[in-house]
């Protein structure tokens, strides 16, 4: 069976499922998913969660999946908040691979073929993603983003520390992970910060590949990006209706790190040394918060 572009559909699982969790998200959603449709991989299910939009998603969606039945959507009746829905997609995912993509960014069209071609060759690895460039709202690049990076290191514990000290912008929760992997986690959790745990915790169970090659265009623009809300707005996109303060929110990450490294499959050595560097980072953050109530 082809799509009308004349793709493979195939109809048993597919080898990645794609999650496009989306908001009204009319402005970009189309280009998004043309990204995904265009892929140089087949194998895909695309698999849009729509938050209760009140704008044109619902139109652009179904009439996509008219053109391609790859495509999933699933409308929520209520808006779940970011975390429900990126952890619902996953769920829902049937591929052996899953990615999240984000409904206002653009992937290159070799980005799933080239991931799981890394992924298949080495068994140890549990994440591949690309570099990244980051765009504004009209796609124009605002820069050649350089901190993306493998994490490579043998040592549970060292690819822990590595990415506590060193991960900025989290690009590797987009990347392709092994969905098997993905479910043994606590997936996102509904806080700030809650993708950093998660990643975290990922690597634990393995390590991470970076593709040379450019293949996530972020779009930084207002609507898209955490970074241009207020502490209470941010609070309300990823998780409604709950109003905490943000040393409630640094408590429970922190009790999830360490949770996160109980849980993991890995030598009690290695717990420990992850262990040690949590508990540092622990130290740090509540005496920045002590001096920072102080002033």
């Amino acid at each position: 069976m082809t799509s009308s572009r004349g793709r493979m559909v195939h109809r048993r699982s597919p080898l990645v499922t794609v999650g496009v969790p989306v908001f009204n998200g009319e402005k970009y959603l189309r280009p998004m998913l043309e990204s995904l449709i265009d892929q140089t991989l087949c194998d895909v299910e695309i698999l849009v969660g729509d938050n209760a939009s009140t704008d044109g998603t619902a139109g652009i969606c179904t009439d996509l999946a008219r053109l391609d039945p790859r495509i999933r959507y699933i409308r929520h009746e209520e808006n779940l908040g970011l975390v429900k829905n990126w952890n619902f997609l996953a769920r829902q995912a049937r591929g052996a691979y899953f990615k999240w993509a984000s409904a206002s960014d653009i992937c290159e069209k070799s980005t799933l073929a080239l991931c799981t071609e890394a992924l298949e060759r080495d068994p140890n690895s549990v994440l591949c993603f690309g570099r990244t460039t980051l765009v504004d709202e009209s796609e124009a690049i605002i820069s050649e983003y350089d901190r993306d990076f493998a994490v490579e290191q043998d040592r549970p514990s060292e690819r822990w520390v590595h990415i506590l000290r060193n991960l900025g912008l989290n690009h590797p929760v987009s990347g392709v992970i092994r969905h098997a992997v993905l479910m043994e986690t606590g997936l996102i959790r509904a806080y700030q910060g809650g993708d950093l745990v998660l990643v975290a915790e990922l690597a634990l169970r393995g390590k991470f590949l970076l593709r040379p090659e450019r293949l996530l265009r972020r779009r930084i623009a207002k609507g898209t990006w955490s970074g241009f809300l207020s502490e209470t707005e941010l609070r309300q996109f990823l998780t409604p209706g709950r109003d905490r303060k943000f040393h409630f929110d640094m408590i429970n990450k922190h009790w999830d790190y360490f949770r996160a490294i109980l849980r993991a499959s890995i030598p009690a050595a290695e717990k420990a040394r992850a262990i040690i560097e949590s508990s540092r980072r622990l130290y740090w953050d509540l005496l920045k918060a002590m001096q920072s109530s102080r002033a």
